[in-house]
């Protein structure tokens, strides 16, 4: 018999068996410590002690609770002595390099415990003795000296032989994380200037090393120190032209006048400086306010700001790719166009709205929207009841406010390739905002285009791979399909015009291994075709560039095409009619730099290229067949097998 026979009546009026187990839950269970137990050992030495004082107050600081938090690093064992102050300084100076978006609050901290010490020096008997001479002690922060060493120290640590060791990707990842770690301590130091830690005499001292201002025999700056000094720059330029020493500002800018066009820094560099002299000229306010320039924020302030509804523009704007990009427009059918910009998402329709942690862009596709798994639902007070119009809405609207649209791809991607389970997301545009592209075909050019240029920034060896089953497999693409090509094209077209290159350098051959993977072609033949296609698709969108040698910016992207496997093979004599036939007008200085290329690669042979001079297809190509004439004539025979 069971026991829902025995008890057919509640026990008492009112009985509920959620509120029994809801009061069990909450009374819990008492949990009894073993003997082996983990527990928190007492600090061995003195600066063991000092230092969980401070790592322990630093890893509670935050702009909200810092006059709570601060309170307890203002104690006289913190500046007792100078070793405890090293101690002290060394975590402060590693925490403000790994969150630079906080200098402004660890510069602050800085100032207010050198402060402190100075207090304490004025409470002491010694601070009213006299001296021999009868005069009154001066006081002095032993705390500021500490920082200023430790801010030099941190600025000459460069070893020449550090990268000595390190090839390819490795030596990629170290010099940016060097640069990463040498602009996040110029701006700490800009901050600890700004809160008057630091005097404008090592200010000017820091230009003036990086500059090497007034040596005319001294080597010009590395392309790092100018990267340096423009986030000093950036940060105390302000101030430093406001005072009396602005005499020494103005020779330092004429110095960036004089290297704004040398050439043994790259376009990127050069670019910065000119942003400098702009920034200055322009009473040091940034004409666009960047992410990663903004205070940080507390948290009342982001939530005040999430409460706002964003207001959804009904303008399509174009989006400027750099300082050197056209702003146009680019359709899915036609070849000609810039990059498309892609618009952020507007916030959820007025459907019942998650709260806490769990509102993010992945918990809003439900099982009938998006068929997503591991999504764990919403903690709430008290239930809300969802109806399936919700869920559509809030599934085309792509579950997210404010996020852009190259992070929704990357989100995305990843879950798709943790996900494991390589089938087809057959509702995957739900994933975006309905009306966030005029057409499905803008939309999964868009989508592709940020997935190709996503897997060649990356140095994560399997990126290519999986960016190509991700395009082919879970958007569910044949390889011959239109908007894999668009897509490629597209974002070719966007690393030229933003000039990628020069911050990734191995960016055109990782994108030549993803052609090479999406595309799956039989014969090399055919690889090939497809990429002069390519080829010519992106040189008559970026021609126009000023300062950009679009032939040779495609040239660089076909050499590094794969060759046969075998050594000696050649590429079939078809291919110079096929790649010469594919260009548009105007393109013939291409068509002939494309022939030329496989000719000096000795993946054809110059008679090859001689015999074809006598076809009908080279008699309506003349004006190629003229270039070819005057360049074959100049290559040696020795680069032509017999």
């Amino acid at each position: 018999m069971a026991v829902r026979d025995l008890h057919k009546e509640p026990p008492y009026p009112g009985f509920s068996l959620d509120e029994v187990l809801r009061k069990r839950a909450l009374r819990g269970a008492t949990l009894s410590r073993g003997d082996n137990a983990w527990r928190a050992a007492s600090a061995k030495t003195q600066d063991e002690g000092i230092a969980r004082i401070v790592q322990g107050a630093l890893n509670k600081l935050a702009p909200e609770k810092y006059s709570d938090v601060v309170n307890q690093l203002l104690i006289p064992a913190v500046v007792a002595s100078e070793r405890s102050m090293e101690v002290a300084i060394d975590l402060i100076f590693k925490k403000a390099l790994l969150e630079p978006g906080y200098s402004e609050m660890y510069a602050r901290l800085c100032y207010d415990m050198a402060t402190y010490e100075l207090r304490l020096q004025a409470q002491s008997p010694s601070a009213t003795t006299p001296l021999s001479d009868g005069s009154t002690p001066k006081k002095s922060s032993k705390f500021r000296e500490n920082i200023i060493r430790c801010a030099h120290r941190e600025f000459q640590l460069t070893d020449p032989h550090q990268f000595d060791d390190l090839e390819g990707e490795e030596l990629e990842e170290a010099k940016t994380s060097l640069i990463k770690r040498k602009k996040a301590n110029i701006t700490f130091v800009g901050q600890l200037f700004l809160r008057k830690v630091l005097s404008q005499t090592i200010m000017h001292q820091i230009i003036q090393n990086i500059l090497k201002t007034g040596d005319a025999k001294a080597e010009l700056p590395e392309e790092i120190d100018i990267e340096v000094l423009n986030a000093l720059l950036e940060t105390v330029g302000k101030t430093l032209d406001q005072n009396e020493h602005r005499e020494r500002i103005d020779l330092h800018f004429d110095r960036l006048k004089q290297l704004k066009d040398h050439p043994k820094y790259s376009m990127r560099i050069r670019f910065k400086i000119m942003n400098l002299l702009d920034l200055r000229s322009n009473m040091w306010e940034p004409r666009v306010m960047r992410a990663d320039n903004q205070a940080p924020t507390t948290l009342q302030e982001q939530q005040s700001k999430q409460s706002v509804a964003p207001t959804p523009s009904s303008s399509s704007a174009t989006l400027k790719l750099g300082p050197r990009s056209p702003t146009a427009s680019c359709t899915p059918n036609g070849r000609r166009g810039g990059m498309q910009r892609f618009p952020s998402t507007s916030q959820f329709p007025d459907s019942p709205q998650p709260t806490g942690a769990a509102n993010s862009s992945n918990a809003a596709a439900s099982d009938k929207a998006g068929g997503w798994r591991n999504v764990s639902a919403p903690q709430r007070e008290s239930p809300v009841a969802y109806t399936p119009a919700d869920f559509i809405s809030r599934a085309n609207n792509n579950a997210s406010k404010d996020i852009p649209f190259d992070t929704r791809v990357k989100n995305f991607i990843t879950e798709w390739v943790n996900e494991g389970t390589n089938e087809p997301v057959a509702t995957w545009r739900n994933r975006f905002k309905q009306g966030e592209f005029e057409t499905d075909d803008e939309l999964c050019q868009a989508v592709i285009a940020e997935a190709v240029r996503e897997a060649c920034i990356v140095t994560k060896k399997e990126a290519q791979r999986e960016a190509c089953s991700f395009i082919r497999v879970a958007l569910n693409l044949d390889p011959d399909d239109e908007h894999i090509a668009l897509g490629l094209g597209s974002a070719l077209v966007r690393a030229v015009e933003e000039g990628i290159k020069e911050d990734v350098p191995k960016f055109y051959e990782r994108f030549v291994q993803v052609l090479h993977l999406v595309t799956e072609k039989d014969t090399i033949l055919e690889l090939y075709c497809d990429a002069a296609k390519l080829l010519y698709v992106t040189e008559e969108q970026i021609r126009a560039i000023e300062g950009l040698d679009a032939v040779e910016e495609m040239l660089e992207v076909w050499r590094l095409l794969p060759r046969p496997e075998n050594a000696a093979e050649k590429l079939p004599d078809l291919v110079v009619s096929i790649v010469v036939n594919l260009r548009e007008s105007g393109q013939d200085e291409l068509a002939a730099a494309l022939i030329e290329s496989l000719v000096q690669s000795e993946l054809i042979e110059k008679s090859i290229v001689e015999g074809w001079f006598s076809t009908p297809s080279a008699a309506q190509s003349q004006k190629v067949v003229t270039i070819l004439k005057e360049r074959l004539d100049a290559i040696p025979s020795s680069s032509n097998p017999q």
